[in-house]
């Protein structure tokens, strides 16, 4: 009853279709043996190609039924329920971009989500300036690397991939005209102690005190050119609990790259640059572990 209150007056002519997506909402989550909310979308199955093509054959119902200035609330509601519909396509969007329901239709999609997501960072933050353009300064860097292409060399895995700069804490972010994104974050705390031989990178998962590989680099392992370069650091059956460990401080969460078992067995790479006289002879440049991307590919079978 109070469900069907809210829906009417939520979304007024539109009440039909966003009751239908609620239900189906409803449905699934409670469905699930896991707590919704402390699982990553990348691990809840029912998130997939079919699920999406319906939802948004509701919402494009709902903004149909929203036309004219007198519904133009009623619209703009409907609008703000796409912005977690188009986030969660967005990010999975690696899994099912050859779908015949979304094939080339990315970059759609992106442009209403901008547009969607913009309105309502200012929707509920128009009070708090500093909160305004930090939510701004945000989705520029997710928008910017859900448009990047993962590398040739990914071509073909169903590659997932993140920009890791544009996220990173503001101390720890370094502007680099060389990475991907135009950003890098710098390992460690910024202490000449933070660098040693032989560097380590592995992924942990965090629940199980468990490692899964670890990928290992001497003093002739690295690159001397001080560029980027890809490694592969370990072959995981990846959970939404794994992250990036480094003996040069760093915690990156690969929740993202999770699948449900049993095709959860992913390759991480890391693409990282080495600076300084520590890692390269005769260096006049800071010493300097930088990483600017993670991509999570299906391990070959």
């Amino acid at each position: 009853m109070l469900i069907n209150e809210y829906l009417d007056a939520c979304f007024g002519p539109a009440a039909g279709p966003m009751r239908q997506y609620y239900n189906r909402l409803a449905l699934l989550t409670e469905a699930g043996n896991k707590p919704y909310f402390e699982t990553p979308a990348s691990l809840i199955p029912w998130l997939n190609s079919e699920f999406y093509t319906q939802v948004n054959a509701w919402l494009d119902e709902a903004e149909t039924l929203c036309h004219g200035k007198e519904n133009a609330r009623y619209l703009w509601h409907v609008q703000l329920e796409r912005v977690p519909v188009d986030s969660g396509m967005l990010h999975l969007w690696h899994r099912y971009a050859e779908s015949p329901a979304w094939k080339g239709r990315k970059e759609d999609v992106l442009r209403r989500y901008e547009k969607n997501k913009r309105m309502l960072i200012q929707t509920w933050a128009t009070t708090v300036d500093a909160w305004v353009k930090s939510g701004a300064g945000a989705i520029d860097g997710e928008l910017a690397a859900l448009r990047l292409e993962p590398p040739a060399r990914f071509a073909d895995r169903n590659a997932n991939l993140r920009l890791v700069g544009t996220g990173a804490p503001a101390s720890q972010r370094v502007e680099d005209a060389t990475a991907a994104g135009g950003q890098a974050r710098r390992l460690g705390h910024g202490k000449p102690s933070d660098h040693r031989f032989p560097f380590v990178m592995k992924v942990h998962d965090d629940v199980a005190a468990r490692d899964f590989g670890t990928r290992t680099l001497n003093t002739g392992d690295i690159p001397q050119d001080e560029a980027w370069h890809w490694h592969l650091i370990s072959t995981a059956p990846l959970t939404g609990h794994c992250g990036l460990w480094s003996n040069v401080p760093l915690w990156l969460p690969l929740g993202w790259g999770a699948v449900p078992p049993p095709s959860n067995e992913m390759d991480v790479w890391v693409s990282l640059k080495f600076t300084g006289p520590t890692y390269v002879e005769g260096s006049f440049l800071p010493d300097r572990v930088l990483i600017d991307q993670v991509v999570v590919v299906p391990h070959p079978r």
